[in-house]
């Protein structure tokens, strides 16, 4: 399934139809498959496009994979833009990103359900984050 452009459609339609004021500040997304750097430029270009202007800072946040399993991402609004920053990219994957938000650690994970063994490795390398240091954790998809 994933994030195809069918379904990308779809649902920024939908997000255009709201006024700007309803619109979510961030928005976390599970198995959107990008492979390359190209796909994440293209979707950053779609979601600036939402918002109707050109915007200086960056609005989304892409994991990009050698397959086309799992993938996440973070997208932002323009006024809250500037809070954000790329948080320990080193640990980004396909199945992993992290951003801050201020004293917020915004993370997106998509475990990996089977094999029960890949699950509880994904999870022991969880602690590499070192989410403690941080007062608040907002996290994504964790089945």
């Amino acid at each position: 399934m994933g994030f195809k452009r069918e379904t990308r459609v779809e649902w920024l339609k939908y997000w255009t139809s709201k006024p700007v004021q309803e619109r979510p500040k961030v928005i976390m997304i599970q198995e959107t498959h990008i492979t390359s750097e190209a796909e994440a430029v293209e979707l950053e270009r779609e979601w600036q496009r939402l918002w109707g202007q050109k915007h200086d800072q960056r609005l989304t946040y892409w994991s990009i994979g050698s397959t086309k399993s799992g993938g996440v991402a973070v997208l932002v609004a323009p006024e809250v833009a500037s809070t954000i920053q790329p948080w320990q990219q080193h640990l980004w994957t396909n199945r992993q990103l992290g951003i801050l938000a201020g004293d917020h650690a915004i993370l997106n994970i998509y475990a990996p359900v089977d094999p029960p063994a890949a699950r509880e490795t994904f999870f022991k390398k969880m602690k590499q984050w070192k989410l403690g240091q941080h007062t608040k954790v907002i996290r994504g998809q964790a089945k």
